[in-house]
């Protein structure tokens, strides 16, 4: 029998979580993902009956408790606080809930599910194959990840957009790499210009004072003028 952390349907024909609690050693290599279509309406059906189920029952009533759960960016699922340790996910993909901003503002299973959504945007952004999230499951790698990432049509599809904004990227960052390397220069030469021009007037007024010493006498102040009598 397949266990219920990771076969969707057993989730919404219950309405208590809890009973749904297996260890890995229960997992198999065939039932490890179920890889998820975000274009697909019924998948994205099941992900809202999955929140209906697990906002109340697993993430709304952690936070309750003053108990969260935490998350594994890894595997794009939920741990308990007793499963967590067993599940042998990267410590540094996992938080508790609670220090996930973006999540911490969800109040409701809509909510939960739109974010569901916006994570699964930003893994698809990033080349990741997209799966259901589940709850206290091990950490596993998705079958196949790899050739699925080069080989799906519509993962081509994404990796030819990605490399063509890519490219466009670059030449705007040349193209303004540039315009600021002309600026540069010109300010730089208006830079020199100016303080020729400025050596050139002092040096300018300096002989302009010593050739013409009765002047700078006549315009000494009556001081200097008692002194010189």
């Amino acid at each position: 029998m397949e266990s219920s952390t990771d076969t969707l349907d057993l989730f919404y024909l219950s309405s208590s979580p809890s009973t749904h609690r297996v260890h890995s050693h229960h997992l198999s290599p065939s039932s490890e993902t179920k890889v998820f279509d975000m274009d697909n309406p019924s998948h994205d059906l099941k992900l809202k009956q999955w929140c209906k189920v697990h906002w109340p029952g697993t993430i709304k009533k952690s936070l309750d408790n003053y108990n969260p759960v935490t998350y594994h960016e890894c595997c794009f699922c939920f741990s308990r606080r007793g499963f967590t340790r067993k599940g042998d996910h990267s410590e540094e993909e996992s938080h508790p809930i609670t220090r996930i901003p973006t999540l911490k503002e969800v109040n409701s299973e809509e909510g939960f599910h739109s974010w569901l959504r916006n994570k699964m945007h930003e893994r698809e952004k990033a080349g990741k194959t997209l799966v259901f999230p589940s709850v206290n499951s091990p950490h596993l790698q998705p079958p196949h990840q790899r050739e699925d990432c080069l080989t799906s049509p519509k993962a081509n599809d994404f990796l030819r957009k990605r490399c063509l904004e890519l490219s466009q990227d670059k030449m705007e960052v040349l193209s303004q790499v540039e315009k600021l390397k002309a600026d540069n220069a010109r300010l730089h030469a208006s830079s020199k210009s100016w303080f020729e021009k400025y050596q050139e007037a002092i040096r300018s007024r300096e002989d302009s004072l010593a050739s013409t010493p009765v002047k700078k006498r006549i315009n000494m102040n009556n001081e200097e003028l008692l002194f010189l009598g």
